[in-house]
């Protein structure tokens, strides 16, 4: 699994994952990406890369295609976005959209199976409706469940 977070540090990833109740993956990365990204050090053998801004898409490209091509041989690649909304904070809609886009069509060639997170309380209609359009599919929670839309 890799995880590019523009939200937490490597750390708060992985206390994420023991504050869920859930199993670390064998298999994991993290890219922590804008002004808490560290120093790129390894957090309880969890490889860290790091881009220091949230505006740097190049930097946030390269280092999802080293991440990749690290986990290439894994049977099953997840990658985790955390988060478009933070990433709207410091791009505009288009160039976002044009990244996402972009960036899901690397990772359909890879086979892998991934996950954006974005806030519909912090964008209009119109923001969430072109953003949806770089994905496969769109999953809503409502009170503890998710649905798709």
């Amino acid at each position: 699994m890799i995880e590019l977070s523009l939200a937490m540090t490597a750390a708060d990833c992985r206390e994420r994952w023991a504050s869920d109740g859930a199993t670390l993956p064998v298999s994991l990365a993290v890219v922590e990406i804008g002004p808490r990204a560290g120093t790129g050090s390894d957090v309880d053998d969890v490889p860290v890369d790091c881009v220091a801004s949230a505006d740097d898409l190049t930097g946030i490209g390269i280092a999802l295609t080293t991440a990749l091509e690290s986990w290439a041989s894994a049977d099953e690649l997840l990658v985790r976005f955390d988060s478009v909304s933070v990433l709207l904070q410091h791009v505009d809609t288009a160039t976002a959209f044009q990244f996402l886009h972009t960036v899901v069509g690397r990772l359909r060639g890879v086979g892998a199976r991934s996950w954006f997170y974005l806030d519909p309380s912090l964008h209009d209609e119109q923001t969430i409706a072109t953003m949806a359009a770089a994905f496969d599919g769109r999953l809503c929670r409502v009170g503890e469940t998710w649905r798709r839309d």
